[in-house]
């Protein structure tokens, strides 16, 4: 039992960390989607077709693939 308790213990070290990274990548992402939303409402064909294709890509594939294109390409 008191293994366990070691366990928690250490991961709740973590906690800090992780809400720091989530909040981060929450703010990050928002922020990023935001200007591709936009992109994609203007009037510059270059820039609407360059963020059309962006959203056709990430969107067109699995999660599984992006997380094995960051981890081995």
């Amino acid at each position: 039992m008191e293994l366990y308790l070691k366990g928690i213990q250490i991961a709740c070290k973590g906690i800090p960390a992780t809400v720091g990274v989530s909040l981060i990548a929450l703010v990050v992402g928002a922020t990023f989607g935001l200007l591709i939303a936009l992109a994609r409402l203007s009037d510059n064909k270059v820039l609407r077709g360059i963020c059309g294709v962006y959203v056709d890509v990430v969107r067109g594939t699995p999660m599984v693939v992006h997380a094995l294109i960051m981890a081995y390409g």
